[in-house]
């Protein structure tokens, strides 16, 4: 590890990337080493942050704040945030930096770091980052094996069209996309689009109420989103994305008394959270924890214990198809859904790794 400032990154694993100048992007950082799926690439303390409101009510007071932080970082730090893109030339000259390449990291504070900032998008990228507010952290992981010399990608948007992420991309972040998906022929770029819409449609549907009134309707829309979702992220088998509509099921089933269930979705959830947050973070804690002890989930049997089972009924002699209709409880829907070949080979895969897997409970077993 080369030597840190206080306000920089502290990554445990830097030697695996550098910052680099890209063709057509500027700066930004390529792997050194190759870099293994799930793999914690780094984490660091963002060294500039504002409050959201400040920085609308008071620009004049919000550029001076950031010049005072400015001035309590090293040279190369100063410098580097000073040849950052200003996409707002309009506001005042450091706050509209900060703006143009900030990231959230509360619901109402926005922050900028040494390396993440300089992370290119992908609409089909390699890695992901988040905010761990309980160690006050930005970490960035891997989503798929990232070969030598490959450049790092995240998603700055993860839902949307073509069209509709082109318009965010030139309006936010002054760019056009040309990644792979963006640059796709039109027939697989029409695909893409199809999916993002039952993503958006089935999403929306999931909702407290109606996973009280109608969770027959809201598990239909958990599996469409499931698959819509391991169809539109090949690269990494849709695990960067699977945990959501895994955990959503998870929660209708608990929420009606369905243990068995509520076992089978955290178990799926777990491998997709280990990939995205670690396996030592708080919500995959948590959700492998319900794997075992399903009575414990917050909310179990508070709308009804219609759909009662226990965590041993789980079916282990059903077939592909048969084992997706019990998991989904797609027999009690209006319309069945066909399984498809490839999704034969999935619900298969999921059986495989997680039907019998037992899982192992975590040393702090304290309430995440």
């Amino acid at each position: 590890m080369g030597s840190m400032s206080a306000h920089g990154s502290e990554a445990e694993h830097e030697s695996i990337f550098k910052v680099a100048i890209l063709h057509g992007k500027g700066r930004g950082l390529v792997a050194t080493d190759p870099i293994a799926f799930g793999t914690t690439i780094f984490t660091e303390v963002p060294y500039l942050k504002l409050e959201d409101n400040f920085a609308k009510l008071n620009p004049p007071a919000a550029n001076a704040l950031l010049g005072q932080q400015l001035r309590d970082l090293d040279k190369g730090d100063q410098r580097n945030f000073l040849q950052l893109r200003n996409l707002f030339p309009g506001l005042n000259p450091l706050l509209g930096t900060f703006c143009s390449n900030a990231l959230q990291i509360h619901d109402c504070m926005h922050a900028v770091f040494r390396h993440t900032t300089l992370i290119n998008h992908d609409c089909i990228p390699n890695a992901r980052y988040f905010w761990d507010k309980d160690v006050g952290r930005q970490v960035v992981r891997s989503l798929r094996r990232i070969d030598m010399g490959e450049e790092l990608t995240v998603a700055y948007i993860m839902r949307g069209t073509r069209a509709e992420r082109q318009e965010i991309f030139k309006t936010r972040y002054g760019f056009e996309c040309t990644c792979a998906l963006c640059s796709a022929p039109d027939e697989i770029v029409e695909q893409s689009d199809a999916r993002q819409e039952i993503i958006r449609k089935h999403d929306a549907l999931v909702d407290s109420d109606r996973v009280k009134t109608n969770p027959v309707a809201c598990m239909k829309s958990c599996r469409h989103l499931a698959y819509a979702v391991k169809q539109e992220y090949k690269a990494d088998k849709g695990q960067s994305r699977l945990y959501q509509p895994f955990e959503e099921a998870m929660n209708t089933c608990g929420r009606h008394g369905d243990r068995a269930r509520v076992v089978m979705f955290a178990k799926l959830a777990v491998a997709s959270l280990q990939l995205c947050f670690g396996y030592d973070h708080k919500r995959t804690s948590r959700v492998r924890r319900l794997a075992m002890h399903p009575d414990t989930m917050e909310g179990f049997g508070t709308h009804s214990m219609d759909w009662e089972t226990w965590a041993h009924e789980i079916p282990e002699n059903l077939g592909g198809s048969q084992f997706d209709e019990w998991l989904w409880r797609a027999g009690e829907w209006a319309v069945p859904v066909t399984v498809q070949m490839d999704d034969e080979e999935w619900i298969a895969t999921c059986k495989r790794l997680f039907l019998k897997e037992e899982l192992a409970p975590d040393a702090d077993d304290s309430d995440a």
